[in-house]
């Protein structure tokens, strides 16, 4: 049972409108899908931390969430990152990086694949 979201950064030119394709089996709490976007919003700050806010929100840069496990309010998350790609594709600058968030317990409750137009 998963979630998956794809997001074009917030700005992105190319394209204007979020898009979100879900797969909820009967293990994952449907409720638990609900913390997506503050998770991403938690991974946007990750982010910033490493590239302008420019590049983030930048024509070709987008985020994709996978959740594994539910996400309540009283958890404590962790986010690590690492860059896994770096390539150039149609005259852009491409950054690639995995993230996976974990909770208090050490599970991870969540993976995403950041792509960063330089």
């Amino acid at each position: 049972a998963r979630r998956v979201a794809r997001h074009p950064m917030i700005g992105a030119e190319d394209e204007a409108e979020e898009q979100i394709e879900e797969e909820i089996g009967p293990e994952l709490d449907p409720a638990a899908s609900l913390a997506a976007p503050a998770l991403l919003a938690y991974v946007t700050e990750l982010l910033e931390k490493a590239f302008p806010v420019t590049s983030i929100m930048a024509q070709g840069s987008r985020l994709e969430l996978e959740v594994l496990a539910p996400v309540r309010p009283e958890d404590t998350i962790s986010l690590t990152g690492r860059v896994v790609d770096k390539r150039e594709e149609d005259d852009r600058r491409l950054v690639e990086c995995a993230v996976v968030i974990d909770n208090q317990e050490g599970q991870i409750v969540a993976q995403v694949v950041a792509v960063v137009a330089l």
